[in-house]
C-alpha cells in the first residue's frame, strides 16, 4: 500500500460512513497525476480527480494538491518578492474589481476545494489572501486571462514578468 493510499484509507475511516455504504467500496485505487497519465486516464477524469465505477464497486482517486500549492506559493510571493508599491498597486486593482473577483471565485467553486472561499485566516490580511487566490487562478484556471484581463495583466507584468519569455 502506497503512502497516498494509506492516507486516503485513513481519511475514509475518519469519514466513518455507515457500514452499509463503506461495503460498497470493493476496490480503492489511488494514483498520482503522473501515474494516471501513464494509465491513459481520460482528461475529464484527471481534471475531476476522482471517478467511481458502481458496477465494480471501484473508486479511483487522483489527489490534486495543485490549488493548495499554488495558493500557498502566492503567500510566499506576496511577502518575499512583491515590493510595497506592488502590493499597494494590487490592492488598488483588487478594490476596483472586487465584485468581479467574487464572480470568478463562484465560477470555479466546483473545480477547487471549498476551503478557498472559507473564512480568511485571521493571521493574514484580506489583500494577501486575495492575491494568493489570484496567483492560483493565474496558474490553474485557463479562462482567467479572458475573464479577468486586468488582473491577469497585472500578475503577468508584476509577478511573472521574468518567467514568460
Amino acid at each position: 500500500m502506497t503512502e497516498l493510499e494509506a492516507e486516503v484509507r485513513a481519511q475514509l475511516k475518519e469519514l466513518n460512513p455507515p457500514e452499509k455504504h463503506a461495503k460498497l467500496v470493493k476496490y480503492l485505487i489511488v494514483l498520482t497525476r503522473e501515474q494516471a497519465r501513464r494509465q491513459k486516464i481520460n482528461d475529464r477524469y484527471l481534471a475531476a480527480t476522482a471517478v467511481a465505477n458502481p458496477d465494480e464497486g471501484t473508486i479511483c482517486l487522483i489527489p490534486d494538491f495543485r490549488w493548495d500549492l499554488a495558493h500557498e506559493i502566492g503567500h510566499l510571493v506576496w511577502f518575499k518578492i512583491l515590493t510595497k508599491e506592488q502590493r499597494e498597486s494590487f490592492c488598488t486593482l483588487f478594490n476596483r474589481e472586487s465584485e468581479e473577483l467574487l464572480g470568478l471565485i463562484m465560477k470555479v467553486f466546483g473545480k477547487f476545494p471549498s476551503k478557498m472561499v472559507s473564512d480568511v485566516d485571521p493571521h493574514s490580511e484580506k489583500e494577501e489572501e486575495v492575491f494568493a487566490w489570484h496567483y492560483a487562478f493565474y496558474l490553474l484556471h485557463e479562462d482567467y486571462p479572458r475573464t479577468y484581463p486586468k488582473s491577469c495583466r497585472w500578475l503577468r507584468d508584476n509577478v511573472f514578468m521574468d518567467e514568460e519569455n
